[in-house]
């Protein structure tokens, strides 16, 4: 069936769909405490007005992909352990994280996870004050950890890049760019960064499935232990010389 140029003009003034706009946002949904750090699950969704008419920012979003995003917090530092298509199953015991991971192949795995095996994480908190979210906190000890409790979004146009507050599935505030952030002992750190392309991670990644494993040698009066990590992130961590009592 042919269509006239008149038929397209009509559907052009009186449809004027608009799905050129692309809002990834990004929300904490689960928060795992453990004794010295927290794993936070953040469900990371790119989102579109989809087939809606007129002025896209009065749409309801529409997500066109989903995706998983995990991280691990402590007073060491922040760390990013990978991207997955649905929520894991997390548990902690006896100083370890188990987590059972659905993957993009479509298989599970269960992993365990020690933060004993993390080497420091060198980040500079980033000096802003008058951040515009509603934050949620969690005290652990001397650790406190404030997260986002807003399901922040981040579009960019020809005029820059903006943060926007999404209620509902629908845009309520378009705020000047703010990445979105955690902050650890009253210092913030940024766990995206955005550009262009969309959403990037900020922490260094290592693989959740992190174990040490310790080997001890002996010369003379010296007993050297090494903890090595593995898989994933495979290095000297420790290095310690005990000196034997006589």
């Amino acid at each position: 069936m042919r269509i006239s140029a008149l038929t397209l003009l009509v559907l052009f003034l009186f449809f004027p769909y608009v799905s050129a706009l692309t809002i990834q946002g990004v929300q904490v949904s689960d928060v795992y405490p453990g004794d010295n750090g927290v794993i936070l699950v953040v469900t990371n969704e790119i989102l579109s007005p989809g087939m809606c008419p007129g002025d896209a920012f009065n749409c309801t979003l529409v997500p066109d992909m989903v995706s998983t995003d995990i991280f691990y917090v402590s007073k060491d530092g922040y760390y990013f352990l990978g991207e997955y298509p649905e929520d894991p199953n997390v548990t902690f015991e006896e100083g370890l994280w188990k987590l059972f991971l659905h993957t993009w192949n479509g298989s599970v795995k269960n992993v365990t996870f020690d933060p004993a095996c993390l080497k420091p994480s060198s980040r500079t908190p980033l000096n802003l004050s008058d951040i515009p979210v509603h934050w949620k906190k969690i005290v652990l000890g001397s650790l406190i950890i404030e997260y986002p409790r807003d399901f922040l979004g981040f579009y960019h146009n020809s005029s820059g890049d903006y943060t926007v507050v999404i209620e509902n599935m629908r845009v309520k505030k378009i705020l000047p760019y703010f990445p979105f952030l955690i902050s650890v002992n009253g210092k913030l750190y940024p766990l995206y960064t955005f550009t262009e392309e969309g959403l990037t991670q900020v922490p260094s990644k290592v693989s959740p499935n992190l174990t040490c494993t310790s080997s001890t040698s002996t010369t003379g009066r010296n007993t050297t232990t090494r903890s090595i990590c593995g898989p994933g992130l495979i290095g000297l961590l420790a290095l310690v010389p005990l000196i034997r009592k006589r």
